[in-house]
């Protein structure tokens, strides 16, 4: 089961004066970060892995580490030093004025999609222009982000205050750019990305994938579909003539105007493929399998002894959700109707022929 959720993201360009950290491969320090991995970075440890160090130097080394985040105070390993350990890159952090490409939406928060020197006056000294950072704009240092832009370049961003006050910054509303958001509404699997183009002339942008708890997610057909029954995990219904030659996988696509996701807002025109489906009484899965199974023979277009009518019904409900309910054939011969259709001139002519004239 899945669907594609799409909406509107702003999108802005923020300038502020902030530390961009460019993650390089270091295998060097993703020995040493693995190393702490355990208990911490001590002096065997480091000793291990750069022999012959002095206190002075290893001193220093520790130092280093601390200010490029990979290791705290307590010289155990930060989220950044984790990452470390486990890519072989780590940040190089250098101080400057920047101009973010940020995108928001209640699913994504604060995206960064793209990062590059700001290129105004270097004595550009207007602070009054500044501003607080507006609510939404809440970016985490430890977070790694990949360039949309088609450069192959991981960063982080940490914001730094201005004069000793909180940080400031300008922003920019650019044209909004769009939200695809694939989900499986019962399982809660999804992954979002952003796309849509700046600057001119116009340069495509699109994220990487990235996702949100599934726990959050998990269930949503039960609240979008009344019809959807938890227990049987499909959505209950008679059948409604969607397999006209008899062959039904029971899953359906259907259209919703509008749905509500946990935290994240409405969406619109909402089409979700694969549901499953099945009757929710033993008369519809009757109707159902009768439907099918004369849809069948109708495409055959031979006669139907009543071996064959048992095989071919058989056929139609073993192994789907009609088996534990629609039980036995009816005879051929007293076959009319499937549900509300008639079934054609034709079709019961080839269920009744057989017997009529005497041919098993």
């Amino acid at each position: 089961m899945k669907t594609t959720l799409t909406a509107e993201a702003e999108l802005f360009e923020v300038q502020a004066f902030a530390e961009l950290a460019v993650w390089e491969a270091r295998p060097d320090l993703q020995r040493l970060c693995s190393a702490a991995a355990k208990a911490g970075l001590g002096d065997a440890e480091i000793d291990g892995v750069l022999p012959g160090l002095s206190p002075t130097a290893r001193k220093n080394f520790v130092r280093s580490l601390v200010e490029m985040r990979l290791l705290n105070e307590r010289r155990q390993l930060t989220p950044l030093g984790l990452r470390c350990a486990s890519t072989g890159q780590a940040p190089a952090w250098e101080m400057g004025v920047y101009r973010l490409l940020v995108a928001f939406h209640r699913v994504t928060g604060s995206c960064v999609l793209a990062c590059r020197p700001a290129e105004g006056d270097a004595r550009d000294r207007d602070f009054d222009s500044l501003e607080d950072h507006p609510p939404w704009l809440i970016i985490d240092p430890d977070e790694v982000w990949a360039s949309a832009l088609g450069e192959s370049m991981r960063f982080s961003v940490r914001f730094v205050p201005i004069r000793n006050a909180k940080p400031r910054c300008r922003v920019f509303e650019l044209p909004a750019c769009k939200l695809l958001w694939d989900v499986d509404p019962e399982l809660g699997r999804n992954s979002w990305r952003l796309e849509g183009s700046v600057d001119d002339p116009p340069k495509t942008f699109r994220s990487e994938p990235r996702s949100v708890d599934e726990k959050k997610l998990a269930g949503a057909i039960a609240r979008w579909d009344k019809r959807w029954n938890r227990t049987r995990r499909r959505v209950e219904m008679a059948y409604d003539g969607a397999r006209p030659n008899g062959n039904d996988d029971f899953r359906r696509a259907f259209n919703y105007p509008e749905v509500h996701v946990a935290d994240y807002g409405a969406f619109r025109d909402v089409v979700v493929e694969g549901i499953p489906v099945g009757p929710a009484t033993e008369a519809e899965a009757r109707e159902w399998a009768l439907a099918l199974a004369t849809a069948r023979v109708a495409a055959a277009d031979q006669y139907v002894t009543g071996p064959k009518w048992g095989a071919e019904w058989e056929r139609c409900v073993k192994g789907t959700p009609l088996e534990q309910a629609a039980a036995a054939p009816p005879l051929p011969t007293a076959v009319r109707s499937a549900g509300r259709v008639a079934v054609a001139a034709r079709t019961r002519w080839l269920l009744s022929a057989a017997t009529d004239l005497g041919v098993e």
